[in-house]
């Protein structure tokens, strides 16, 4: 099944190991241009050397993407985002565990 990713854009939250890492990958493999952001500056690095080898145009930084005001947010055009993190509890998750 071809999902249709050639040439889009996607940014990828914690893009460096785990479930983003693997996210990252597969958009790659599709054709997607990928932009991936963590908190390790050596891993994001290769991980866009990997995800370029697969033919597709990479970018990565280190970012903190709980920070809502961040101007990361309003330089990209995004087609996909693949957060594998969240960068706040969800509030039904908050209120629960808060007992309110």
């Amino acid at each position: 099944m071809d999902p249709h990713l050639k040439g889009k854009k996607a940014i990828v939250t914690g893009g460096t190991r785990g479930i983003g890492r693997a996210i990252a990958e597969t958009l790659a493999a599709e054709g997607c241009d990928v932009a991936i952001c963590a908190r390790n500056e050596l891993q994001v690095n290769e991980t866009v050397e990997a995800l370029e080898k697969k033919g597709v145009k990479a970018f990565g930084g280190t970012v903190d993407i709980s920070d809502a005001e961040a101007a990361w947010q309003s330089c990209f055009e995004i087609d996909v985002l693949g957060a594998s993190t969240p960068s706040r509890p969800a509030p039904s998750i908050s209120r629960a565990a808060s007992g309110t």
